[in-house]
């Protein structure tokens, strides 16, 4: 599923991809988890529960390998807010945000989360929805400027942030 971003980044630092591994690690409800879908939310309104001993977590691991080991990994995490519920606990904050680690020298390590304003905004998905729509909407100059073709971020570069002050 994210091959296409890995392979990106990988040709980005000069490396060839040898090979991808995939792993997910699953999460299981202790008790029942009552959810009911939000108005902003894909389902809206939907109702139900999830049962105990059913799946309530996704740990899921894309891993792009170069010169025979592991060169990057990206991890996509989904699970209901109830982490107590859940075993084994999830060890990610239950909030939309992206984490970026380097190991190298000096290791690196950036998170990118939402205030606590938008973690307690009445739309629930508002800030992951926000944050996935950003990129491809901040590029759309550059597309119509750019010539005929396809175009991915490797040859967009960084996307100026227009209109974002008023």
């Amino acid at each position: 599923m994210f091959a296409q971003s890995l392979t990106m980044v990988v040709e980005g630092l000069g490396k060839t991809v040898e090979k991808f591994t995939t792993d997910v690690q699953l999460g299981t409800a202790t008790r029942d988890i009552p959810y009911e879908g939000s108005p902003d939310m894909d389902m809206p309104g939907l109702k139900g529960v999830i049962k105990t001993g059913t799946v309530a977590s996704q740990h899921h691991l894309w891993t792009a390998w170069v010169d025979g080991r592991p060169f990057i990994t990206l991890h996509e995490l989904y699970s209901f807010v109830e982490h107590d519920a859940i075993e084994p606990k999830p060890d990610w904050d239950p909030y939309y945000h992206y984490r970026v680690v380097i190991d190298g020298d000096p290791g690196t390590e950036l998170i990118l989360r939402g205030s606590q304003d938008a973690r307690d905004h009445a739309k629930p998905g508002y800030i992951g929805y926000a944050w996935t729509a950003m990129e491809p909407v901040n590029a759309i100059p550059a597309i119509c400027d750019g010539p005929p073709g396809f175009k991915s971020h490797a040859d967009l570069g960084l996307m100026t942030v227009r209109g974002i002050v008023r």
